[in-house]
């Protein structure tokens, strides 16, 4: 269809709803025919798609004491983390992340990513942890902080 017999037809049908007062015209698009409407006429660019938010770590990487867990979290609402902890890339074969993950003594690379149908999988995230370096008894609570009290040498 031409443009001028196009912008003709468009200028025919707003001039109708008008007369008539037909709410239904608010939102139209004149379609050649043969076409159906809302159909990709020529776009190259398909919709983007959301990623999931990349997971991360509480606590974050570094050295921690024995016996610590991390949480694992995404801003994603719905997404399932997988992870793994010798340092390999993560994906849906990987172990679900359903509670914090006991990191053991030693050193440790903690990888995970966040999965969910419609959108793209999150870029992985990984933190190196070196356990068992800290001694526990350096830290007490006090008022609901947890402090490193220390003696200075003379």
């Amino acid at each position: 269809m031409s443009v001028i017999r196009a912008a003709k037809w468009k200028y025919v049908f707003i001039l109708v709803c008008v007369v008539f007062g037909v709410s239904a015209c608010d939102n139209f698009e004149l379609v050649e025919r043969g076409q159906n409407a809302g159909a990709d006429r020529g776009s190259s660019n398909p919709p983007a798609q959301e990623t999931v938010g990349t997971p991360t770590f509480n606590p974050v990487a570094g050295t921690v004491a024995s016996g610590t867990s991390v949480a694992i979290s995404t801003t994603t609402a719905g997404a399932t983390l997988y992870y793994t902890l010798d340092g390999s890339e993560p994906g849906v074969n990987s172990t679900e992340y359903t509670s914090p993950v006991a990191l053991g003594d030693g050193n440790r690379t903690l990888k995970a990513i966040g999965v969910l149908e419609g959108y793209q999988d999150s870029t992985v995230a990984s933190a190196d942890y070196t356990v068992g370096g800290i001694d526990q008894t350096l830290f007490q609570e006090k008022n609901g902080l947890v402090v490193m009290e220390a003696e200075a040498s003379q």
